[in-house]
């Protein structure tokens, strides 16, 4: 069993505590009938400091898990494609292994490594993708083949901890996505029902939205890349340490 660190506490704890912090935020720009007094909500179950800081921890995990759940939604395979389309969030590990042009002179050794567990070569053209549901779906199976044979060696610390960094910024970016929609139907609400346009909100709605796209999403894909690629070399490194192969993954990984 995989051992919980605090980078994987830390990719829920701090969207949660942005959700938080964020929707705290929303209600404050709210008119003022519609204010929800969150600091005397919080106040009655203010026992101690020390429990008062457990249970906002608490309360700020239990936001990063919804807000996990919920960027897992979006990349199942009903809502996959056009989650993708619009940021290119959740590329297949095929597709980033045609981009990393370093990668392409070992992939006589993947092709026979894919043929070994899978019965079948993983690309025989790397710089083109492969095309098909199926074929997409066989890369998949044997990348995940590749991570779970590091996990079981121990040896997938380094890649983890890109993975995790590319998880944390990935759910920023969900927890942006969901303040801009809930901010702009906020505007919109108090717009037609009251008759009380609040431009804060609608400009709190497109700021999220201009946050996400040009610092999370650029963040959450490079860290993607990395992981799959030092997965690729590690596993790789690892499976011909005794060869005449071997090379020092320092060395890659520059694209």
């Amino acid at each position: 069993m995989e051992k919980v660190s605090i980078n994987d506490l830390l990719s829920l704890l701090l969207p949660g505590l942005f959700l938080f912090v964020s929707g705290m935020l929303l209600n404050d720009l709210c008119p003022h009938y519609f204010i929800v007094d969150l600091h005397n909500v919080l106040s009655t179950v203010k026992e101690s400091d020390v429990f008062s800081t457990i249970f906002f921890l608490l309360v700020c995990i239990i936001c990063g898990a919804v807000v996990q759940g919920v960027t897992y939604f979006f990349i199942s395979s009903h809502t996959q494609v056009w989650y993708n389309r619009l940021t290119g969030l959740y590329t297949s590990p095929g597709h980033l292994f045609c981009r990393m042009v370093k990668l392409h002179s070992f992939i006589g050794f993947y092709n026979r490594d894919c043929m070994r567990v899978f019965n079948h070569s993983y690309n025989t053209s790397p710089a083109v993708p492969v095309t098909g549901e199926l074929a997409i779906k066989k890369q998949d199976d044997y990348f995940d083949y590749i991570y779970y044979y590091m996990v079981t060696h121990n040896k997938i610390d380094e890649s983890r901890s890109q993975q995790n960094f590319y998880f944390l910024f990935r759910n920023l970016f969900t927890v942006c996505a969901l303040m801009s929609v809930c901010a702009i139907f906020l505007f919109a609400t108090f717009s037609l029902l009251r008759g009380a346009a609040t431009w804060r909100l609608l400009a709190t709605g497109i700021a999220y939205l201009v946050v996400g796209y040009a610092v999370f999403v650029p963040l959450a894909r490079w860290y993607r890349k990395r992981m799959v690629q030092r997965l690729f070399y590690q596993y790789y490194i690892l499976r011909n340490s005794n060869s005449e192969q071997t090379t020092n993954i320092q060395d890659y990984g520059q694209d």
